[in-house]
Parts: structure tokens; sequence; C-alpha cells
């Protein structure tokens, strides 16, 4: 008796697309399709399954409910991206995209194929990858990004590496002392030659803090973007391969970045407390979230300020957003560390700033989706 392969979308015609792309198959399985979750539980309990598709609307809350040994199941959706591949992946779901088709019946359905860049360029370890933004500079993201990897590297034993995306500026290097014989930029003169190799080169160990730190060396004589989308693609896929943890200092919100976003398993939206930079904040992350480019369950808002008046902001930031809060209060201390060349959260460790980075970077160690509002100034 020949084997089901079963197709599950609510809409009518991109199933009957599927059900035509996969018609290749009918020499070794039935091809059955169905509305609803409730319909092909049905013909599952009748039938000899050993492939689901089933489309994304259904895939998060239902997928699991077909994983049975001897059945491979295929999540189909319009975009994909790394985050998601992981998640499902870790659920022993595979990822695939419209239009559906190549699911190879003889070699066990094993031979899937995704012709999507995200995949193509996925990092080959499940390096962890945490991206800071802001829709503008100015908003203290490169001296949280840089303290937050520093203390990711305290809390645990992860290889961390801090990425510094944002050109021209030099803010990482210029707050860590260091500024290695190559750099992000040199990447750019050919940027079909990036390898482990290089990268290695190019994202050394600072020798006081232990992490790695692949930075932008200031040069203000270099015309044009330096950072390609393509290039802050493949910067990140190779770096992820020989890392625990990437912390990527985005710079202002640019192409670049959004080529970056696919690899986030986190975001954080970083803003001071005046509320045109917190409107400016909103729309930029309800414009990706809209577009399905950022992890919203594991998104959050950083507020970094300096007065402690704006220490009772966070649940309405919280309400306007629908997600976690994180402030993080910026005193004088810490412009007395960085106009002595030291980083404050190493020669300061017990300050109030310092304290909230190394509270965030212990939160991020635990599932995000669980978390509830932390107010980290008053902890």
């Amino acid at each position: 008796m020949k084997k089901t392969i079963l197709v599950i979308d609510e809409n009518l015609t991109r199933r009957k697309e599927t059900v035509e792309r996969l018609s290749f198959l009918k020499k070794d399985a039935v091809i059955r399709e169905a509305e609803t979750v409730e319909e092909a539980l049905g013909i599952t309990a009748n039938e000899d399954i050993c492939a689901v598709v089933i489309d994304e609307k259904f895939a998060a809350d239902s997928a699991e409910l077909f994983k049975k040994p001897g059945v491979k199941v295929y999540a189909a959706f319009k975009k994909s991206s790394i985050s998601l591949i992981r998640a499902m992946g870790q659920k022993g779901i595979k990822v695939i995209t419209y239009p559906v088709a190549d699911l190879n019946i003889d070699t066990g359905l094993e031979g899937v194929s995704i012709d999507t860049k995200e995949e193509a360029d996925a990092p080959g370890s499940l390096a962890e990858v945490v991206v800071f933004l802001s829709p503008k500079g100015g908003t203290g993201k490169t001296l949280l990004a840089v303290s937050f990897a520093v203390a990711a590297r305290r809390n645990s034993s992860k290889k961390v590496c801090l990425v510094d995306l944002a050109w021209p500026s030099g803010g990482a290097a210029d707050i860590l002392r260091f500024w290695p014989p190559r750099s992000v930029m040199d990447l750019n003169a050919a940027p079909e030659y990036v390898s482990e190799k290089i990268i290695k080169n190019v994202a050394p160990e600072h020798p006081q803090t232990n992490i790695n730190a692949a930075v932008v060396i200031n040069d203000f004589h270099t015309k044009g973007p330096i950072l390609t989308p393509q290039l802050s693609r493949k910067i990140i896929s190779v770096i992820a391969r020989h890392h625990d943890l990437l912390v990527v200092d985005t710079g202002a919100y640019s192409e670049s970045v959004e080529a970056v976003l696919p690899f986030a398993d986190r975001v954080f939206f970083v803003t001071d407390p005046l509320i045109s930079s917190i409107v400016k904040t909103y729309r930029l992350f309800d414009f990706l979230r809209k577009l399905n480019r950022i992890p919203v369950e594991n998104s959050a808002v950083i507020i970094n300020f300096y007065n402690s008046r704006y220490g009772d902001i966070a649940e309405d930031v919280q309400s306007l957003f629908k997600t976690r809060v994180f402030l993080v209060p910026f005193d004088y201390s810490v412009i007395e560390n960085l106009n002595e060349e030291k980083l404050p959260i190493t020669v300061n460790p017990r300050s109030a700033f310092s304290k909230s980075i190394l509270n965030l970077a212990a939160e991020n160690n635990q599932p995000m989706h669980s978390r509830r509002l932390f107010n980290l100034f008053r902890k």
C-alpha cells in the first residue's frame, strides 16, 4: 500500500498549487490535502502518513501534532529566517518556503531543496546572535553593546564576539581602546574572499576582557558606504561558526542592518527617554514587526537614561511596544570612566550602570519569552 503525503493549508489556491508541485511523487505516494488541522488529524488516523507539509498559519501551534516515528514534518513559510529555521529545527521540523517542491520520497524525504539566502548563509554552529538596533545615532548603543558582550563573557564560559558594523563612527574600538592591524573595513576591498582565516585576523581577542572583537577603525578619508548588505551578511555568517554568542552593534538603521536581521535570535531596540526618540524607535519596531523581519517574541526595548526622573516610564513604553522593557541608568561615573579611557563595566562593576548590564546579560541566558517586565534600575 502506498504511503500518504498530507498537505495542510486553508488557502485553496495555494494548497492546490502545492499538491500540483508534488504530483511527481504520485508514483511513490498518495497526495492528500486538508483545509484544517482537525481534518488532517482525521486523515492521519486512517492512513499511513510518511510526510506532512503544513502551512505557516498552523505550523507554530500544530506541527508537532504530526510528529510520529517515520513521519517527516515540513513547515511551509512565505519567508524563512535563521531564527525560524533554528526554532523549528529544535522541534524536529524542517522549514521550507513557497512554492513547495522537491520532497525526495525515494530517500526517505531527507532531501529538501530550500533556495533562500538565509539558509545558504546559515552559520555552521548554533551561535546565538544578539543585535543592538536604533533608528538613529547617539542613543548609547555602542557602549551598551560593548558592555553587554563583556558582561556575557564574564557570566559564562561562552566564546563571545563583538561585531561592530557602525561605520564610520569606530566607537567600539575607542571604548575598548583596541585597534587591531585589520578591521571590518579591510574586508570591503575583496568581499568575495571573506573567509574563516581572514575573519580570525579581523576579530582578534581583546586581552583585557577576553572577548573577540571585529571593530570598525575610524577613517573619515574613506568615501562611500563601506559595509554593503552582502558583506555584512557574510561577516556574520563566517564569524558565527566560531563563537557561542555574537553581539552586533548595527549603528543607525540601514540596508546593511536589514541584511543582518535574519540571523538575529534577539533584538534590543535602544532609545533615550525623550518622547521623539521613543516614537521613532516604535515606528522602526512596528515596521520590522509587520514585515516579519525580527523575532518579536525575543525583542526588547532598552531605555538608556541619565536623569532618574525617567525611571518610571518603563510601563508606559511597555504598553506601547507590548514587549519587555529594560532601564539602564547612565550616571556621571560612566562619563568619568570613558574620559579616563576606561571601560565602566570593568573598572566600576558596582555602579548602577554596570549592575544593570550584568543583570541584562544574566537575563539573556534565560528563555526570553518567559521574562517579566524587568526594571533594572530598581534591582
